[in-house]
This record gives structure tokens, sequence and C-alpha cells, in this order.
């Protein structure tokens, strides 16, 4: 008998959680594919019947978590009036035990390409959103520029930089406070929203990086 789609799409999810497990527990190089299929008590045939190789499983594993909270801070940002919108972009956002886990093997290891591999899709997920969320700013005449995806691309590759501590030399907490202040200038230059609105997007930057507490002036022109 056939498999029905409903229950093939809950056994691939349950087979994605597990391989996560095993990826925290011995690392994603030193999981193999073996590993995963015994673990989830599948057959060679039944795991190539959801995942070809370690590498796609690894894909599921990271799209699976990142796509479910592109998805709750889309709903967020459509929810809130169009000039909070970027503001909310901006917040973080409560996320789920299986993307926490994710997102803190990642950050422990850094030179593992689960890094590079969620850096890159979660950059890819996100830029659509900032554009469309750019976007909507300038048709309400809150932003002005006539590049809002590339905008976008340019933002949400910055503050990378600046939250990935191996992409840029090393430096200290006030250096990171100059590079964001940096930032800052340089996307208020591209939007060139009304003062108040640039300073309270200022502020949202320095809380998501920790940095509210830091007392030097934003100097916003």
């Amino acid at each position: 008998m056939a498999r029905s789609k409903k229950n093939h799409d809950t056994n691939r999810e349950v087979l994605i959680k597990i391989a996560l497990e095993l990826f925290l527990e011995n690392g994603y190089e030193n999981t193999t594919i073996t590993q995963i299929m015994k673990a989830a008590n599948l057959s060679k045939g039944g795991m190539y019947h959801y995942f070809t190789s370690k590498e796609d499983v690894l894909n599921a594993v990271i799209q699976f978590g990142l796509q479910q909270e592109a998805e709750k801070l889309k709903a967020k940002v459509e929810a809130l009036p169009v000039e909070q919108k970027l503001f909310g972009f901006a917040q973080s956002v409560d996320i789920g035990d299986f993307t926490r886990k994710l997102l803190n093997y990642s950050n422990d290891n850094q030179d593992s390409i689960v890094a590079y591999k969620v850096l890159e899709y979660n950059t890819h997920l996100l830029i659509p959103l900032l554009t469309e969320i750019i976007a909507q700013g300038v048709a309400a005449g809150i932003y002005k520029t006539a590049n809002p995806t590339e905008v976008s691309e340019f933002c949400i590759l910055l503050v990378r930089a600046i939250a990935d501590t191996n992409l840029l030399p090393a430096t200290d907490q006030a250096g990171i406070l100059r590079r964001l202040e940096v930032f800052s200038k340089i996307i208020i230059t591209c939007l060139e929203p009304e003062r108040a609105h640039a300073e309270q997007l200022i502020q949202i930057f320095k809380s998501g990086m920790h940095l509210s507490d830091l007392e030097e002036d934003d100097n916003v022109e």
C-alpha cells in the first residue's frame, strides 16, 4: 500500500529531529548515515526513501529549524503597522527548542560546515522578508530608497559580520559598538528615515547586540 503524503512528512520530521540529536551528541562530522538509520530504526532502503546522503539530512535539519523561525518572524512583522515593521524585524523573537539547539551547535562549532550552512540559509531566508518591509516603508513614505533589495542584502550581511566573531578581526565590546554605529549610519543614509525613527532603530540594534548599557553617543546625523 502506498504511503500517504501526510505520513511521509510526519516520519521525515521525526527523522530530522533524531538526526539533530545525533549531531549534537557526536558532532556532524562524526555522525554517520548508518548511525542515523539505526537510531531511527530504519532499513537502508527506508532511510534512502527520505534522504540520499548525510549532507542531505543536514540540509533538511537546517531548513526545518530556520524555516520555522522565519515563518514566526514573518507573522509577527505582518501584524505590525508599517512604521513598526522594521523595528519588529530587528528585535529578537523567542525561538523554539529545536532551532535553539541547532543555533547553539552552530555557534559552538564555527569550523564546522554546519555553521556555514546555517549562516547561508538564514541569510537567504531573511533578505526577501526585509526587502518587503523596506518596500512597504518606501510606499508609505517612511524610507527613501530606489533599491530595497540591495539595501536589505547589505544590511543582513553587515549584521552577520558584526555578530559573527570569526568574520572580522577580534575586538572588544567598545569596538563592536563602534562597528554598530557605523552600520547604523550606513543604513540610515540608505533609508533616510526621520530622526526619531532612526534613533529608535539604533536603540533596537544596540539592545539586540546587548550593548545598550554602553554609554556612548549615537551621533545620528
